[in-house]
């Protein structure tokens, strides 16, 4: 059985302080937002992370805060770094207005 969760997002919609943004970033992830320097690329950067991270919430059983999860890049594909949840698969699209994603978990039943 697979379990799927999706979000999408107004970019706009992205508010960048410092609260919301360590509220939804993990430690690592908000090092690569620090790099950024226009407020535009920010602003996508964070409406990927909060759209990713929505799905993945939406697929889990147990409560888990968004600054917790940790996304990053292998092979150039959006992947998650926590251990207990690399079984997740993830994608993230931007185009000029909205972001999107999907995180999809193939969950195994146990017999």
């Amino acid at each position: 059985m697979y379990k799927i969760g999706t979000d999408i997002i107004k970019i706009k919609r992205m508010k960048l302080n410092y609260n919301f943004i360590s509220k939804v970033l993990h430690q690592d992830e908000q090092l690569i937002y620090n790099s950024f320097i226009s407020k535009k690329r920010k602003k996508e950067f964070l409406a990927g992370r909060w759209a990713a991270k929505e799905s993945i919430i939406k697929i889990l059983n147990t409560p888990i805060l968004m600054s917790n999860i940790n996304i990053g890049y292998i092979n150039e594909k959006p992947t998650i770094l926590n251990d207990n949840l690399k079984s997740i698969e993830l994608s993230i699209s931007h185009d000029n207005k909205y972001c999107i994603a999907v995180a999809i978990l193939l969950e195994l039943k146990e017999k």
